[in-house]
């Protein structure tokens, strides 16, 4: 399962993440993140809540590369990942890397947009 939505004010793309995601799923996710995407403004912060998410499998990353290029192309200022897991936040870190700009992780969304809002 995942949500997405933009806030306009500030300039930033929310993303919810519970469950595994199947490849099926995968490509819806594709499409919505896409158009939060193209309602940002170049230097656009990006906010993923990984917390309830169990890692992809390899596929569904493969699949998602096209989407982290995509983002990449508005310029992201900054990413912040919320997570509880050690490893789905050593997988993500991989995701904002690609995404560029500054990044961090957050343990709850106040956290992660406190940090967003600084940079």
């Amino acid at each position: 399962m995942f949500e997405t939505k933009f806030d306009a004010v500030k300039n930033r793309v929310y993303v919810k993440l519970e469950g595994m995601m199947t490849i099926e799923e995968a490509k819806e996710y594709d499409m919505a993140v896409r158009k939060e995407v193209d309602k940002a403004k170049e230097g656009y912060t990006f906010c993923i809540d990984m917390a309830k998410a169990q890692p992809a499998p390899a596929d569904v990353n493969d699949y998602l590369s096209g989407l982290r290029d995509y983002m990449a192309t508005k310029k992201t200022k900054g990413s912040s990942m919320i997570v509880s897991s050690a490893l789905t936040k050593l997988q993500l870190s991989r995701l904002v890397k690609d995404l560029g700009g500054a990044y961090g992780v957050a343990q709850s969304y106040e956290e992660a947009d406190r940090y967003l809002d600084s940079l």
